[in-house]
Parts: structure tokens; C-alpha cells; sequence
């Protein structure tokens, strides 16, 4: 995936674009840990609700000169149990308005309730703040989107819960008020069962 990724996607410019405080949702096994520029971040903190990666996570935050600036919050409940939440972030000093960044890759299409943790990601951003993202989306292509039902119940289940019909794009837009909301790209072709979408948002600061 790391290679693939690499070589077809953004991702590889868009993690070194977090900046300050960031809050990375979902890590897994730390695959995006070698892209951040540690000149850029101050600290980061992962929220991983599966706890079976951490050994692995832990590693890379060794192997890519994170320590004492990489924390992790294992099991966690991000926009499933919002008072649960709310206090392991406390803990590491993540509060409402604190976070410079916070970076998503691949996370939304399995998260259960995807607009309450984009509403609490608007929410923790700074005004000023970042949302960067690569994500997937249900196809705007009528045909391509029956097709994608068809194949959901079973995708869902080989792919830990990855949903092929999610309206990614709804549940982003739909968070909160974007100061660039069009800037949002994507790689849509028709037939496309996974299409991409990504993107920097600003959260708007008070004029």
C-alpha cells in the first residue's frame, strides 16, 4: 500500500504538509509516519481504535525519530462515544479549538458514524486549521453506484469495515463551514469502484 501510494496517489505531498499540533485519525501501523516533516510538526497525536496495531505503530514512531512527539491513544472511540473521547483526548491536551492539522487517510469509509467525527474534527481544529485528507466515495456514476451496493456487504466484511458507499464527500462538506470547500480534487472515472477524493480545508477564521 505504502508503494502504491507513492507512486499514484497525493499522499505523498500531503502528509508533510501537516503543520503544529496534528491529530492523525486512524494510523493503523504507522504507514504515513516516515512522510511528516518533523521540521514542520510539534506534536502529534494518533487515534487508533484498534488496539492489535500498536506493536506495530510503536515501532515505527521508534524507527522514524518520533519519540516524545508522536503519542498514540489506544483503544479509542473518536466519534462513536463523544465523553469518552473527549477525555482520552483531554489527556493528551487535545481540546476543542487546539489542533493545527488533522490528517485523515483512508479512515473515513470505516468510521461507524462519520458525521459526528467530522463534526468533532471541525470542532478540535483551530480557526486557521487544517483538514488534509485522502479518502474514497460513492461514485456519482449511477451505474457504477448499484454496482457498488451490490458488492458492499461483502467488502465490508473482507475489509474491516470499509464502506464502498459512503458519501465521503457529503459527510466532509457537511461538518462545518470550509473556507475553500471547492478545492477539493478527485480522480473519478465512471467505472471506478473506489474513486479518490482529497484536499486541504481551512477552517475559516472569525472576521
Amino acid at each position: 500500500m505504502i508503494r502504491f501510494e507513492s507512486e499514484h496517489t497525493p499522499v505523498p505531498h500531503l502528509v508533510p504538509a501537516c503543520s503544529g499540533v496534528v491529530l492523525e485519525l486512524g494510523p493503523g501501523a504507522g504507514n504515513q509516519l516516515f512522510r511528516f516533516d518533523k521540521a514542520k510538526v510539534t506534536r502529534i497525536v494518533g487515534v487508533e481504535s484498534n488496539p492489535l496495531f500498536a506493536p506495530d505503530l510503536q515501532r515505527q514512531i521508534r524507527a522514524n525519530g518520533l519519540e516524545g512527539v508522536y503519542d498514540v491513544i489506544v483503544p479509542a472511540r473518536f466519534g462513536e462515544d463523544d465523553a469518552a473521547a473527549d477525555e482520552e483526548l483531554a489527556r493528551q491536551g487535545i481540546v476543542p479549538g487546539s489542533v493545527d492539522t488533522v490528517l485523515s487517510v483512508q479512515v473515513l469509509c470505516s468510521v461507524s458514524d462519520p458525521q459526528r467525527a467530522m463534526r468533532e474534527v471541525y470542532r478540535l481544529l483551530k480557526p486557521g486549521g487544517r483538514f488534509i485528507f485522502w479518502e474514497h466515495t460513492r461514485s456519482e456514476d449511477l451505474v457504477t453506484r448499484v454496482v457498488q451496493y451490490l458488492w458492499n456487504p461483502l467488502w465490508t466484511r473482507v475489509i474491516g469495515g470499509c464502506r464502498l458507499t459512503r458519501d465521503t464527500r457529503s459527510v466532509i462538506e457537511s461538518a462545518g463551514e470550509w473556507k475553500n470547500i471547492e478545492s477539493i480534487e478527485s480522480d473519478e472515472l465512471p467505472w471506478s469502484m473506489v474513486p479518490r477524493m482529497w484536499g486541504v480545508l481551512v477552517k475559516p477564521e472569525p472576521s
